[in-house]
């Protein structure tokens, strides 16, 4: 029996076990497009407009992706660029400062990346490239549309689309089961049904728009087609064409029934339009979101009371009920019968023991620590299938189409021990991918090959910090999820840079890395763009890279690996000692390199000697006026500068 109350009474329960869970989903579906995308309109609200800017664009009024590509078709290639430049100029200047924390995006790679596409510039220079290739401004035009629609397409299909089955797939295991592993946003990846899942649900798109021609159609529609992603959710197996009929059918004699529905949520609406969209982010969209997965819930059952042709598909029982223990122990008896013959190796005592506990650092590789291993090996293998077993989380084992056929033995075991030789050398290979990541940046972006480095070896000691902090100071949450693992290293590493940065300039004057400009930068030391990076790094240092190191590193006979260390510290030390007396001018960022010049004349020549490029985006930036005078009246510009000189 239909009851409204009742599902959304059903939604709210859901709620309150996964509400980051489906807050995460929701916000996650508004980025990328697939749904709820209006409700991000508080993001926006109050930043500047190109209106604002107006005598950017001093010939037309044209703005946005339509503006250009109009002024490109009538041959206004200067027209075209104009907005764009407006769009950049527009993102730039709507950077604001709120205490320490600045916000806007106006540098660093994040900025460059989404400025290059909402601005418009990513489709110019495609056109660009075109017309450069094929010497014709009308066929850049047309190849850089259909380019720019070909990758539209591929993202709609197989990205935006695909994930709105896979967010109805995890709001159907979570309104079941108390927890919902991270990875089940793997399963239609996982099922290995990622082509045929796009396809059903292009070919819904398709069939829809084809219905709106028809006004009535559009509505009408909608609800025929609107179990897809649950049924595509529940069986990745089915074709594209029997989902969509299947859905049609169901929701026979109930499209008034979901309109009703819908229609219900008017009054927390209107509240969301008066928060700019803010309410539906934090609590509307995961609400229908979750009662939405109710009525499939329901309309399934009565598929199956009405015999609907075909309902036989609907076959992941155990998606909506849970498995008998009769069941589970026979789906499961080969981790049941490990669990009960399970023990963990007696621990150390004494200091190296305490070490051992909390921060996972043992002396050396011994007889013991290979026990440690052996055992986490096989506690790791019983911990996959815990949740499952306790009925707990989704029964994988027992789904339909039998993906999980078993789980490789895991020879990395990211809950193991260190030894102290290893983590010193951990600390030096992280220091030198560190430099060799900044110096390839700068390689990238400037065509010059500048040693990025704090000091004068190929190290980066804030990276190897960074990373033995993650690898020693995270020990105890080893076996939580990654995503607690991302938000601690991002933490820790934010903690670590700032420190350093402020340290490094108060007690030198130099200023080794500036983010000033950068999106959600705190005085320049750190930036939400560099942070990310960290705490994602961090999550795949500890599950990954760490582990696969340490095997690596035990195959180096200990009477080589500990000279080879001692040398490395020594040469370490001393590189720390001389860079105090002699800072490494290349490492600096722009503004700290200027200032030290300046002061340190004699230096000054020798390096714009060595690096002729760095003069040169020096000097534009110590005069800004020079570049742009050179654009638009070069003898002018030389004269003025030859004066100044004088």
């Amino acid at each position: 029996m239909y009851n409204r109350r009742a599902l959304k009474k059903a939604g709210r329960q859901t709620i309150k076990k996964h509400y980051w869970m489906l807050l995460l989903i929701c916000l996650f579906a508004a980025v990328i497009g697939t749904s709820f995308s209006d409700d991000l309109a508080f993001l926006t609200f109050g930043s500047a407009n190109v209106d604002e800017i107006q005598d950017v664009i001093k010939d037309t009024k044209d703005k946005g992706m339509n503006g250009i590509i109009k002024r490109l078709v009538v041959g206004d290639e200067k027209g075209g660029q104009k907005i764009v430049d407006a769009a950049i100029k527009n993102e730039e200047e709507s950077s604001e400062k709120i205490g320490v924390v600045e916000v806007g995006r106006k540098s660093g790679f994040l900025a460059t990346a989404i400025n290059t596409v909402s601005s418009g510039k990513l489709f110019m220079n495609i056109y660009q490239s075109a017309k450069s290739l094929t010497g014709s401004y009308r066929w850049g035009v047309g190849i850089a549309i259909v380019i720019a629609m070909l990758i539209y397409l591929l993202m709609f299909a197989f990205i935006q689309n695909v994930y709105e089955v896979v967010a109805a797939r995890l709001i159907l295991e979570g309104r079941t089961y108390k927890k919902v592993p991270f990875g089940r946003a793997m399963f239609i990846f996982r099922a290995k049904r990622w082509r045929r899942t796009a396809w059903t649900m292009l070919l819904k798109f398709i069939y829809h728009s084809l219905w709106s021609l028809t006004i009535v159609g559009y509505f009408i529609k909608r609800y025929s087609y609107s179990m897809v992603p649950y049924i595509v959710a529940e069986n990745p197996d089915i074709k594209a064409n029997e989902a969509i009929t299947l859905s049609r059918k169901m929701m026979d004699g109930h499209k008034m029934q979901k309109f009703v529905l819908d229609l219900s949520f008017w009054y927390w609406h209107i509240v969301n339009f008066f928060t700019l969209g803010l309410f539906g982010v934090l609590f509307l969209n995961p609400y229908t979101s979750s009662v939405d997965a109710e009525y499939y819930s329901y309309i399934r059952d009565r598929a199956f009371v009405n015999h609907v042709e075909n309902s036989k598909v609907l076959n992941d029982k155990y998606l909506f009920t849970k498995a008998s223990e009769k069941n589970i122990n026979q789906a499961y008896s080969d981790i049941i019968e490990k669990k009960s013959s399970f023990e963990m190796p007696e621990e150390r005592k004494g200091f190296w023991g305490f070490l051992e506990n909390t921060i996972g650092l043992v002396l050396i590789y011994d007889d013991k620590e290979k026990e440690y291993r052996r055992a986490m090996q096989k506690k790791n293998e019983i911990d996959a299938y815990e949740g499952a077993i306790k009925g707990e989380e989704y029964p994988l084992r027992m789904n339909p189409i039998m993906m999980d056929k078993g789980k490789k033995t895991d020879t990395l075991i990211h809950t193991r021990h260190y030894s102290l030789l290893n983590v010193i050398m951990i600390f030096f290979i992280v220091c030198f991918i560190g430099w060799i990541w900044e110096v390839t940046l700068h390689l990238i972006s400037e065509g010059v090959f500048v040693n990025r480095g704090t000091l004068y070896g190929p190290w980066l000691p804030i990276y190897g910090g960074g990373g033995v902090a993650i690898l020693l100071l995270l020990h105890k949450f080893k076996t939580k999820s990654p995503g607690v693992v991302f938000a601690l290293s991002f933490i820790i590493c934010g903690v670590i840079e700032y420190v350093s940065g402020w340290s490094i300039e108060h007690s030198t004057g130099l200023r080794y890395w500036d983010y000033r400009g950068h999106f959600l930068n705190i005085n320049g030391y750190v930036c939400a763009e560099g942070l990310l990076i960290f705490g994602l790094a961090g999550v795949a240092g500890l599950f990954l890279l760490f582990p696969i190191l340490d095997n690596f590193l035990m195959r180096i006979p200990f009477k080589v690996a500990l000279p080879m260390v001692v040398v490395v510290v020594a040469i370490f030390i001393a590189d720390n000692i001389y860079s105090k007396k002699v800072p490494n001018v290349e490492g600096m960022s722009q503004n700290a390199r200027i200032d030290y010049l300046n002061k340190h004349p004699q230096e000054k020549a020798k390096y714009y000697k060595k690096y002729p490029q760095l003069k040169k985006e020096d000097e534009s930036k110590e005069n800004p006026t020079t570049e742009a005078q050179t654009k638009e009246n070069p003898t002018t510009a030389s004269v003025t500068k030859e004066e100044k000189d004088d």
